[in-house]
């Protein structure tokens, strides 16, 4: 992690449900992206270097319980059917970087979490 980068533009490429008792909650991994020449959101990404990488959390979902959903949904208010999704498999995100509290380095991000089910 390059400590004086302000952000990245970062693409996810997985995610991974934290454990119990934590609920609507994952550990993403990403890759760096960039913007082309041509300015029309077509993104690349960059090879090699192990900065262009990592994990991230986004802090959208650090609230969430079994009675609240962050930013700000009552889960009673979900129609039957409905789960919170996690963050999109090829979604693009800026992604700050931070640091654990034990100094190891984490990346973080902020994305409403959509709800999906079947009507």
């Amino acid at each position: 992690m390059q400590e004086g980068v302000p952000w990245i533009l970062g693409k996810i490429t997985g995610y991974t449900a934290l454990p119990s008792p934590q609920v609507n909650r994952w550990l993403y991994t990403w890759t760096q992206a960039n913007v082309r020449a041509t300015n029309q959101y077509i993104f690349t990404g960059p090879a090699g270097e192990a900065w262009y990488y990592g994990e991230a959390l986004n802090t959208n979902e650090a609230a969430n319980t079994l009675t609240f959903i962050g930013p700000n949904i009552d889960p009673a208010n979900v129609p039957a059917g409905f789960n919170v999704m996690p963050v999109a498999v090829g979604m693009y995100v800026m992604l700050f970087p931070g640091r654990r509290e034990n100094g190891n380095p984490i990346w973080f991000f902020a994305v409403e979490n959509a709800l999906d089910g079947v009507c």
